[in-house]
């Protein structure tokens, strides 16, 4: 994907379950965000050493619902240092006692995009981007 330097990159994952099954009893969107010109530096190169760090490959995967079983000290300081890195984070998150205080009409995802909207353009007043793009995690 061609990103032009002063585009505001922003990343969103999804936690939970929007329909609130047993079990899951939240439902949210988070991420991070970065100029363009800034991802590789401050996010791709970071993050990589940290699956290094962590997982014994740049390239492995990390989520943090198998990272968090039995993680070293060190892992976990690895992590830390990484989410110490200048670039912008979010989140949003409905429990199933705020779905219970919506009109019918509002539905939650409905909620979810209005909230998840208003903090990425909370970080677009901190940044000199000229444009947004939103990459959505698919899994």
């Amino acid at each position: 994907m061609e990103l032009p330097d002063r585009c505001l990159a922003v990343f969103v994952d999804d936690t939970g379950h929007e329909d609130f099954p047993e079990g899951h009893p939240v439902y949210g969107l988070g991420g991070c965000a970065a100029l363009s010109r800034d991802l590789e530096r401050l996010i791709e190169r970071p993050w990589k050493e940290v699956r290094r760090r962590v997982k014994g490959s740049p390239d492995a995967q990390l989520h943090a619902n198998k990272f968090a079983r039995n993680p070293k000290t060190e892992d976990v300081q690895a992590v830390a240092r990484f989410f110490r890195e200048p670039f912008w984070r979010f989140g949003a998150v409905l429990t199933k006692e705020t779905q219970c205080n919506l009109p019918d009409e509002i539905g939650r995802i409905r909620v979810m995009k209005g909230i998840l909207q208003k903090r990425i353009e909370e970080i677009v007043q901190r940044t000199l981007c000229k444009e947004v793009k939103v990459i959505f995690e698919a899994s």
